[in-house]
């Protein structure tokens, strides 16, 4: 049996170790130090191709921002605005837009992005909202997308919705509505007057 000829570590070689921990211990907090700047100070602008497709293909129609930026230039909990959105119908549901919006403003905390949580917004102010529903007579709605996808949904503690327009045309129960829809963070309410089986009908 071959004698153990090693040898126990120095003083020099536990100091080597120590300062080589140290060196990576620091770069990693530098890194996430760079990494948190980087999501309190990211420009979203470069988004606006991903979030259109993303839309585009939840609702099955296109999709079209004017603009997209943050409204703050350092924050955690930045407010992203967005302007002149189109969401055209779907082919079956005929021509015009179902959705346009003025002008957009939704917050979104960044720091849950770092464990995982995903971003979402947590309040969403809307201005010069049209939207135009469309149900045919087998049930099939615009409003619906290509079904739900998993996960939660969004955490939306604040909606507020000004000068919003609405037209419903529901092919199925033979109702076609037009009127105003406003929220106010505590719940959303819609004024609308058209005709129910031909007769009168408001809402």
């Amino acid at each position: 049996m071959e004698p153990d000829i090693t040898t126990p570590d120095t003083a020099q070689d536990i100091k080597h170790r120590l300062l080589n921990r140290r060196t990576i211990a620091i770069s990693l907090a530098a890194l996430a130090l760079f990494l948190l700047l980087l999501l309190a100070t990211f420009p979203v602008g470069w988004a606006k191709g991903r979030i259109e497709k993303k839309l585009a293909e939840s609702i099955g129609a296109p999709v079209s921002i004017g603009s997209l930026t943050r409204a703050e230039s350092f924050s955690f909990t930045p407010t992203i605005v967005a302007r002149q959105i189109r969401i055209a119908q779907p082919a079956w549901a005929g021509t015009g837009d179902l959705v346009r919006i003025a002008d957009a403003r939704a917050r979104i905390a960044v720091l849950p992005a770092l464990v995982g949580r995903g971003l979402s917004p947590d309040s969403i102010e809307v201005r010069g909202l049209v939207a135009n529903l469309v149900r045919n007579a087998q049930g099939r709605s615009n409003w619906a997308g290509r079904g739900r996808s998993g996960g939660g949904g969004m955490n939306l503690r604040r909606l507020i919705i000004n000068d919003g327009r609405i037209t419903l045309r529901d092919e199925r129960r033979h109702l076609a509505l037009a009127g105003r829809l406003r929220a106010d963070g505590r719940g959303v309410s819609v004024q609308a007057v058209g005709r129910f089986l031909e007769a009168p009908a408001r809402v």
